[in-house]
């Protein structure tokens, strides 16, 4: 299960931006890219399984829950396309990437659980 608390995939780009040769560097982002697909893979079980709750709910239920849902699916495209932003251009810099994933991440927590706040409890994490 993805730690909600953690703020994103790279704990300090100085890793990247530090890199002294384009090899260490492009070594340096594929890990980045790992952890964040890693992330981002474990939001879409995590949002598979609220999906099945949400299609399961009482019609009250899930116009409660309808706006997270729809944010939660969108956030979830946004940072599978910042992904394969990374591995096609492999920037120097990712501070300005980092700072909007962890953006996103923090959002999909907030949407998260306000979609769960429209289902019972014992259904989801409980």
């Amino acid at each position: 299960m993805a730690n909600m608390d953690y703020p994103g995939p790279c704990p300090s780009c100085a890793a990247i931006s530090g890199c002294s040769t384009d090899t260490q560097r492009k070594s340096a982002i594929k890990d980045y890219c790992t952890g964040l697909e890693m992330e981002l893979n474990a939001w879409k079980a995590r949002m598979y399984d609220t999906m099945i709750q949400f299609e399961n709910a009482s019609p009250d239920n899930q116009i409660k829950a309808k706006e997270s849902m729809t944010m939660l699916k969108s956030l979830m495209l946004e940072i599978a396309g910042v992904l394969e932003k990374l591995e096609l251009e492999c920037p120097a810099d990712l501070s300005g990437t980092e700072t909007e994933l962890g953006a996103k991440f923090s959002s999909m927590r907030e949407y998260y659980s306000q979609a769960l706040a429209a289902f019972s409890p014992g259904w989801l994490g409980g």
